[in-house]
């Protein structure tokens, strides 16, 4: 069933910032992406704002509605989205103490450790970075590990186009059952200047976001310098 969807889905409809269980792509290339965008900012003197996202229980809660939609949108003949459609829908999981147990149905999320799991989740969330994309706003993402980054001489500009991506994976995530959660999303103001501007921090489901001075993603600690030194320490 994997290889039959892959060969199915065309790549042309799947967004590039998508960097976990995709050919040729990695953690690697995910973090590349997101420095290399960092430090061209750098380069020409500009900020670069960044919110590195939580979603919470990403593989565990999301619809299966939202599944079976972006399925359909990706060209999946109604065979296989119907097959589909009922392997998460018709799901029952047995819990058993002793010479007890108890059986429930399950219609949330994706099977966990399911081989499809990990494919349905990119079909889900790439309609999401589609539309980040489409807006030219920088995304690299690595399963449900998202980060949206911003470039500009303007922090408070800045600020502002980034609320508007997060009102977009807001809207996205009520769509598919998800939630982000403001509180477990950092954000962080990379550049070189020391002086920077007073700006407003942008919200998130109308939760203003912490400014921090670093944040770890996929593994590795990104500070507002880019220094890398809580790396090798």
């Amino acid at each position: 069933m994997d290889l039959h969807l892959r060969s199915t889905i065309d790549d042309s409809y799947l967004s590039p910032s998508q960097h976990a269980y995709t050919k040729g792509r990695s953690v690697e290339t995910a973090l590349h992406s997101l420095v290399g965008h960092i430090e061209k900012a750098n380069h020409y003197g500009n900020f670069t704002m960044v919110a590195f996202m939580d979603i919470e229980g990403a593989f565990n809660n999301v619809d299966p509605m939202a599944v079976v939609g972006a399925l359909e949108q990706l060209g999946v003949d109604q065979s296989t989205v119907q097959l589909i459609s009922r392997m998460l829908m018709r799901r029952t999981i047995t819990s058993r103490i002793g010479a007890t147990s108890v059986t429930r149905e399950v219609c949330r999320g994706t099977p966990q450790g399911g081989v499809l799991s990990p494919l349905l989740w990119n079909v889900v969330v790439n309609r999401l970075l589609m539309n980040l994309d489409f807006l030219l706003i920088k995304t690299v993402a690595y399963a449900d590990d998202v980060a949206i980054a911003v470039s500009g001489g303007h922090p408070e500009s800045m600020a502002r186009q980034l609320e508007y991506a997060l009102r977009i994976v807001s809207d996205w995530g009520q769509h598919c059952g998800l939630r982000v959660n403001p509180a477990k999303t950092e954000l962080v103001l990379f550049g070189r200047k020391y002086k920077v501007p007073p700006f407003a921090p942008p919200k998130l489901d109308g939760v203003l976001l912490a400014l921090a001075n670093r944040a770890k993603f996929l593994g590795v600690i990104f500070d507002s310098r880019l220094t890398w030194k809580e790396n090798i320490r």
